[in-house]
């Protein structure tokens, strides 16, 4: 009863083209903006598995050996998004493939991966939740950027430290520096110990 009040009686409104709509009646969908938009969501694609896939689903990876199936398993998970009344923007995807350096470099096949005749642009590297990726799942890239968005801070610092008083510094180095460190500091002490 608590969960359905949660989503009886809502109403959202949309901004598209630059316009923004009235409020209106929440008919389908999930919520956001709020701690149970994603547990909400995951629910509602629950289902998505027994839409009939020649090969094994796996909600969030696909193991190699299955991919040969995906253009068919995307035109299946299509018609179940039109079903539940969700939509996928096809241009705004990409794919990866995740694997080892090695496994990456003896890669011998070209995939074409397509969604209502839309060819995926493969994306050797990408930021997912702030963090950059790439396909072996290697920190390189993120510390590449981590370093390079650090250094241009201090580099400001560096020109402006005999103009101003040392608590300005402070403050500067707060400003740019500092978040890049604190960011992620419970990933990366997870990750050190």
């Amino acid at each position: 009863m608590w969960f359905k009040s949660y989503l009886t009686v809502r109403k959202q409104k949309t901004f598209v083209n630059g316009q923004m709509s009235d409020f209106g009646p929440f008919i389908c969908g999930v919520l956001q903006g709020s701690i149970l938009g994603p547990l909400s969501f995951l629910i509602y694609i629950n289902d998505l598995p027994a839409c009939h896939l020649p090969s094994v689903p796996r909600m969030y990876v696909r193991m190699i050996q299955s991919i040969y199936n995906l253009n068919h398993d995307l035109a299946q998970i299509q018609t179940w998004l039109q079903a539940n009344k969700l939509s996928l923007n096809a241009k705004e995807n990409k794919f990866s493939i995740i694997g080892s350096h090695n496994k990456l470099a003896n890669l011998n096949h070209q995939f074409d991966v397509k969604i209502n005749e839309h060819y995926l642009e493969r994306a050797k590297t990408y930021k997912y939740l702030g963090i950059d990726l790439d396909e072996s799942l290697s920190w390189d890239t993120h510390i590449d950027n981590v370093v390079k968005k650090a250094s241009a801070g201090l580099g400001a610092i560096k020109g402006v430290r005999n103009l101003v008083p040392r608590e300005t510094l402070i403050t500067i180095y707060k400003a740019l520096v500092q978040p890049y460190f604190d960011c992620f500091s419970s990933v990366w002490g997870s990750i050190c110990v």
